[in-house]
Formats: C-alpha cells, structure tokens, sequence
C-alpha cells in the first residue's frame, strides 16, 4: 500500500486519507477505552465467573494469534519487497533516503510495519475480542436460562420459579446494559474504521493488483482479512443476545400456555406480565448502529456495492 503511495500519485490522496482515517480512529478507540478503563475492569469482574472453563484455552489461542500477527505481516511485507524489483517501498520508509546498509533498511522497514499493523489492526481486534467474549458469555446464560426453563414441568413452574427466572434475566440484562457503557462509542469508531479499510483495500485489489501483486495479497492476506473477520464478528456476536432473548421469551410463553391449558390458576399476575413483557435487548454502536445477524448480509453489500461504484467512477474518468 506504501508503494502505491508513490508509483501511482493521481490516488496518492484517497490513499493517505484512508491511513489518516484508520490510525486516527486506532488513536481515538484508545481514547475511548482509557476513558472506560474502571467501568472496564468491573465488566471483566462481573463476567468473569460466567465464563465457561472450556472457553479459556480458545480465548488464549485468540489473543496470541493477535499478537504474533504484527510480527508476521511486518516479515512478509518486507520479504516481498526485498523480492520486487522495486525499491520505492523502502525509499519511502527511510523518507527519500538511500540506505546502503541493507540490515539496516530492513530493521527500519520491519519497525515501521510492525507499528502500522499493531495500531492498525491488532489494537482493534483485541478490543473486538474483549466485546465478542463480553456477548457471547451472555448470550450462553441466555441459552441456559431458556434450557433450564424446558426442562422444568409446567406445574413446577410457579411463581416461585418465575421469580428466580425473572431475577437471573434481570442480571443479564444489567450486564449487557454494562457491556453497552463500555463498548458503545468504542464499536462504532471499530465499524468505521475496519469498514473504510476493508473498503481502501478492496479498491486496492481491483485497482493495483496487476502492478504490484505479492504486495497486494499481503495486504488483503493480513489487514482486509482481519479487518472483516473483525468487522462481521461484532455483528454475528453481539447479533446473538436479540436472538436469544427472543427464545427465552418465547419458552416463557409456551410455559404459562401449558400452565394455562392444565387448568393452572395464577396467584400472581405481575410476575407474568413482567416475564412476558420485556423488550429485547440489543446491543448497538451510540444507537446509530444495531448489531444483528442480518446487519452481516448489509456490512458486505454496503462494501461491494461502493467499491464497485468508486471503481466504475474512476474508469469513466481514466477512459
């Protein structure tokens, strides 16, 4: 991407624009997230007993896959351009310079890269894995509640029971209020951010891929990979807790239906009504975005359909 900088100047701008846009919103989540640090550390509190053991080793994997990734892309991106028959990528990082010392040029470059990619996306997707886990764990309870109540006979099913019921959703309910605190602002800079760089790089994909190719599937290999995976994770997540909630409302009602048919005379309305009327909750970036499963199919339609158009933009203006 560094070298399109140079080689192609007419889309120099849009491409500097993209970068700006992608760092400064890496800069202004961590913001964010400093802001959130004790309401941050209560949540990991809270959720903590909730985690499922069998969790633990795939949350591990997760966060050393994140962090072995910086490492990893800035080693390709330099053995690809050590292999091109370019060498504008390395005159850019040294700033114009010529460096003679090649093991010096390469430790400029590797350094250069590997503080891009951990800015950008790594900070990101650990803060995306953070958020996923944080719905996830809720959505599991949710899952649970809505098994245990099937399994309970309809006239074990009294007031009693709907209580506790009543209690344990209410909890959930705080906690996801608690996860919408935290992650609200910091969701929505991360769909902006991930989306105008999945979108930069899908444009860099039908544009530059016949110049520089090793360095475009780099590209799209490490950051539009992640960046999308990272992207699409938010919605099919945090897309769950409506889901589940729903289920869960939806077994209540077969419940009190069956309660209803035996003949079951209720010494509590209120309890029912409070069970049967609760709005589902959904997860959101600043009440702007709504995290739902569906929002996946609109996220990869958004980015096709503009880059597309973009594209055809400017080809009419090259012909």
């Amino acid at each position: 991407m560094l070298l399109l900088l140079l080689t192609d100047s007419k889309y120099a701008s849009r491409l500097h624009v993209k970068n700006i846009m992608c760092l400064s919103s890496n800069v202004l989540l961590m913001y964010l997230m400093t802001q959130q640090k004790q309401r941050f550390t209560n949540l990991l509190k809270i959720i903590q007993p909730l985690c499922p053991l069998e969790w633990t080793l795939r949350m591990n994997i997760a966060i050393i896959w994140i962090c072995c990734l910086p490492f990893t892309y800035a080693f390709m991106v330099v053995m690809a351009n050590i292999y091109s028959s370019d060498d504008f990528m390395f005159k850019f990082l040294c700033y114009g310079t010529v460096i003679e010392n090649k093991a010096l040029k390469y430790l400029i470059a590797y350094y250069k890269c590997f503080t891009y990619y951990t800015l950008h996306p790594s900070l990101t997707n650990v803060v995306v894995l953070m958020y996923c886990i944080s719905s996830l764990i809720c959505s599991k309870c949710l899952q649970k509640f809505s098994s245990d109540i099937q399994k309970c006979p309809p006239m074990e099913f009294s007031t009693k029971v709907q209580t506790v019921f009543l209690k344990k959703r209410y909890f959930i309910i705080t906690v996801l209020e608690e996860v919408q605190a935290v992650f609200s602002k910091a969701s929505i800079v991360i769909c902006i951010g991930n989306f105008m760089s999945v979108f930069s790089n899908l444009g860099e994909v039908l544009l530059y891929s016949h110049k520089t190719g090793v360095l475009t599937a780099v590209e799209v290999l490490f950051i539009s990979t992640s960046t999308l995976v990272s992207l699409l994770s938010i919605f099919y997540c945090a897309g769950r807790i409506p889901l589940e909630m729903n289920t869960f409302s939806r077994v209540i009602q077969k419940q009190f239906e069956k309660r209803t048919l035996l003949g079951v005379i209720e010494e509590n309305t209120s309890v029912e009504r409070l069970l049967l009327q609760e709005k589902t909750f959904m997860l959101s970036g600043c009440e702007m975005i709504h995290f739902t499963r569906s929002g996946i199919f609109t996220i990869l339609g958004a980015i096709l359909t503009y880059g597309l158009l973009v594209l055809s933009v400017d080809l009419q203006k090259d012909h």
